[in-house]
């Protein structure tokens, strides 16, 4: 069960049973969506990279490529690729471009 998943289901427990249905609770609404926009936006720090998905990010940052961040690593490139994934996912972003200037922005490599 996810925190949208968790959320929701403790505050449909603590409601009253509606009299309308739910999809016309605007309050139920405004909830939903202000719980999605957490979950969806992390705060700096609350990103929770693994140290090796950090390490990898450092030398992107660095301006290592696949290859070499892999030979630096002692990983495969497709292991590489795999962490960039999880790195994307976990920073909400698209390219390896955008993870790095992320990580400059928020300062999320020493």
């Amino acid at each position: 069960m996810n925190t949208i998943d968790t959320g929701a289901s403790a505050y449909l427990m603590k409601s009253p049973a509606p009299a309308a249905p739910l999809d016309s609770s605007p309050e139920l609404a405004r909830r939903f969506i202000t719980l999605l926009r957490r979950s969806r936006s992390p705060e700096h720090g609350s990103c929770p990279l693994t140290p090796r998905e950090s390490e990898l990010l450092k030398l992107m940052v660095e301006g290592h490529h696949y290859k070499t961040a892999a030979q630096e690593m002692s990983i495969s490139t497709n292991t590489v690729s795999f962490h960039l994934k999880n790195i994307y996912d976990k920073l909400q972003v698209h390219s390896k471009t955008e993870a790095v200037a992320k990580a400059l922005r928020e300062r999320l490599t020493i």
